[in-house]
């Protein structure tokens, strides 16, 4: 629970969440956290996944609905990063289903690119179905 996290790491207010140096764990928990209640109220439309091989290399999130796979990125940051999906391309070399990329971040916009999908906070659940 971010919540009862927050509490105990002393961060009482949200003015001091953006600075805290474990903001982009606590983002990504929160993202993984809603997500999995979002699928569970909207019976279980894609089955969720981590995804990490033995170098380090990650998916945040996989997505698998049905015969197509949603691999994610998320960022805690308002500006999407740069080269954002590079891993996430290189993870898409390894999968024998169609699959789309994709981008949370901190930030309020949403948008398509031609190498996937950026997505605010705000409106990621829209990708999950």
């Amino acid at each position: 629970d971010t919540g009862l996290v927050c509490r105990l790491l002393g961060i009482n207010s949200p003015n001091n969440l953006p600075t805290h140096p474990l903001i982009g764990a606590i983002f990504e928990t929160w993202i993984i956290s809603e997500t999995l209640k979002y699928l569970s109220n909207h019976q279980d439309i894609a089955k969720p996944y981590f995804w990490r091989d033995r170098t380090g290399l990650e998916a945040d999130l996989l997505l698998e609905h049905g015969l197509n796979i949603s691999l994610f990125e998320i960022k805690s940051a308002h500006t999407p990063p740069r080269n954002y999906l590079g891993k996430l391309t290189h993870i898409q070399t390894y999968l024998d289903k169609p699959s789309t990329l994709g981008l949370i971040y901190g930030g309020t916009q949403t948008y398509a690119r031609t190498d996937g999908h950026i997505l605010s906070w705000h409106d990621f659940h829209l990708q999950l179905t």
